[in-house]
């Protein structure tokens, strides 16, 4: 089990300050360039190193995916990059913004304002494979989050962008 901080990546459908609905996790997607956290590869490799030896299981889940294998990618952003989903099930990751502030003591309107898909953030993960009857791998689970700033949001500026606005003759 390897614990490191992951910088230089984008967020993308996070849910860090309230669960997802579905799965019931606080999760996002890492989007990065790849060959930009060797780091990462390296405790991923090592995680099934420790956990298989010399001969894992041919299906060993790699949590390292390509963007450009990615079924669902609106807009493009996963195109050419790589990315991974780090998640936690048990308490919501810590949130901090660049100069160190927690997010959490913020009020909701304002975190909203700053974690946002395609903003830049840097992430404190713990790399553990796992060994399970059905399925085996490694999971990146997801310790904090540090929001670096600079991102622009995926998908514009939301129905604004998209319709203009409201036009009451219209009704």
């Amino acid at each position: 089990m390897s614990n490191l901080r992951v910088e230089a990546g984008r967020l993308s459908y996070p849910s860090l300050v309230t669960a997802d609905e579905l799965s019931g996790k606080w999760q996002t997607d890492y989007i990065f360039e790849a060959g930009s956290l060797p780091e990462l590869e390296a405790a991923v490799d090592k995680a099934i190193q420790e956990q298989w030896g010399d001969n894992p299981p041919a299906s060993v889940a790699n949590p390292i995916k390509n963007g450009d294998d990615r079924n669902s990618d609106p807009g493009g952003v996963y195109k050419g990059k790589m990315y991974f989903k780090a998640s936690t099930k048990l308490q919501a990751p810590n949130l901090y913004e660049m100069d160190g502030g927690d997010l959490i003591r913020l009020e909701q309107s304002r975190v909203q304002d700053v974690v946002f898909g395609g903003q830049n953030a840097s992430l404190n993960v713990t790399v553990k494979a796992y060994d399970m009857p059905t399925n085996k791998g490694v999971s990146i689970y997801l310790n904090a989050v540090r929001i670096d700033g600079g991102g622009e949001k995926f998908g514009g500026d939301g129905a604004s962008s998209d319709f203009g606005p409201v036009s009451n003759s219209a009704f």
